[in-house]
């Protein structure tokens, strides 16, 4: 793999070259997606039929990754998404216990606004006049 910097090389194979290092260096799990969007590309961009050298690169590194040959990590984003979701859960949990208790103080004031009309005077009740 001829992964220094060459003069030959478009500045968009470069910065796949570039991207392509630097999962390495961090250990992740690497395909051409991940190379991709590490370059700054979207999804689907890096393709086998306009990026051969990259592209045989990225396979040659898949093939020793799948081998345990060199150890991956997950691709930090899944990592990222995954502890996401769980404060979500955690979010929704949270909400559902307050909405109990924002019901559960309504219903106390609707009582208590119930009983309080019962003590309150009638129109029939006029209170005494002072001497």
């Amino acid at each position: 793999m001829s992964e220094e910097k060459s003069s030959n090389r478009t500045p968009l194979q470069q910065a796949y070259w570039d991207a392509f290092i630097r999962l390495r260096q961090r250990g992740e799990v690497i395909s051409y997606d991940t190379v991709a969007i590490e370059a700054g590309k979207g999804k689907g961009d890096l393709r086998k039929a306009r990026q051969l050298e990259i592209c045989a690169a990225i396979e040659e590194y898949q093939k020793l990754q799948e081998n345990n040959i060199i150890p991956a990590r997950k691709f930090q984003a899944v990592e990222r998404i995954s502890v996401i979701d769980q404060k979500l859960v955690q979010l929704r949990e949270d909400y559902e216990i307050a909405l109990n208790k924002i019901l559960c103080l309504e219903m106390q004031v609707i009582d208590l606004q119930q009983k309080l009309e019962q003590y309150q005077p009638r129109d029939n009740i006029h209170p005494f006049k002072k001497r």
